[in-house]
């Protein structure tokens, strides 16, 4: 497991209440959604970690990546410590057969509009470089799947986040430099 911090914990539990609150109401959250969130995060923030230029690529396209596939495997690595350390060991049986249980409600895109700059933000305050930074979100991704597993249950939890993790390692992101979508001045009214 890579070197785990007590700034890695403390940008974790910041990073927690970016994923309640903006994915959630009264900190309710579709479990899908807020677990694929954390990881596809933590895997973006590595994608951006391997310096790609992607000035030339549509965000949202799909990069083969050596590095991704030699790095992605820290935050599996991190995800299963965590569940270890919070009394839930996995079963490679229910593993094979939990699956991933309901699409998330977001791609993976518009999880990073969204979210990111918060993200962004928490990781620098705590003084975490990209790789540090998809380290805490991977924490917090654990965190995201031991509170959802009494909805979900924590094998298909897993398997969630490690499906997010390679989505997010894998998949251009959107650019940093563009400005958040605002809301259209007008609104269609429905009956």
């Amino acid at each position: 497991m890579p070197n785990i911090e007590q700034k890695h914990f403390d940008a974790a539990g910041a990073m927690a209440e970016v994923f309640t609150t903006k994915l959630g109401a009264n900190r309710a959250v579709h479990a899908p959604t807020a677990i694929a969130a954390g990881a596809r995060m933590a895997g973006t923030m590595l994608f951006r970690s391997f310096g790609v230029d992607t000035s030339t690529m549509l965000p949202g396209s799909a990069v083969l990546s050596e590095q991704a596939n030699e790095q992605g495997p820290e935050l599996i690595n991190i995800l299963g410590n965590m569940l270890t350390h919070y009394g839930m060991p996995l079963d490679k049986a229910k593993l094979e057969t939990a699956g991933q249980g309901e699409e998330p409600e977001l791609s993976v895109n518009a999880m990073q509009e969204l979210l990111e700059r918060d993200l962004s933000a928490i990781r620098e305050r705590f003084g975490l470089d990209l790789v540090g930074g998809a380290h805490a979100c991977a924490l917090t991704t654990a965190w995201l799947v031991k509170e959802c597993a009494p909805q979900i249950g924590a094998e298909a939890g897993f398997n969630i986040a490690v499906f997010g993790f390679i989505e997010g390692s894998k998949t251009v992101p959107i650019p940093l430099d563009a400005p958040p979508k605002k809301a259209a001045w007008y609104q269609f009214w429905r009956n």
